[in-house]
């Protein structure tokens, strides 16, 4: 019979779910930190940064490849 395995994943760290029940509970409280975070409405200082690191993103691919185009849809 294969055992199951389950990971937990954590930007790119992998880690083993089935290590102990202290490492679940610890990747546990750091994902529903990230959650909050992810859900909580940015600030407007916040969206302009993010805008901002977009807009250069998109400048420098541009900048390296002429024929680079981008289309809203």
């Amino acid at each position: 019979e294969t055992e199951k395995q389950h990971f937990l994943i954590k930007g790119e760290i992998l880690g083993d779910g089935n290590d102990c029940e202290e490492a679940k509970e610890i990747w546990f409280s750091y994902y529903m930190f990230h959650k909050r975070k992810m859900n909580s409405p940015p600030s407007k200082n916040e969206s302009n940064k993010k805008k901002d690191l977009v807009e250069n993103i998109i400048e420098n691919l541009k900048n390296e490849h002429p024929n680079f185009s981008l289309h809203e849809y």
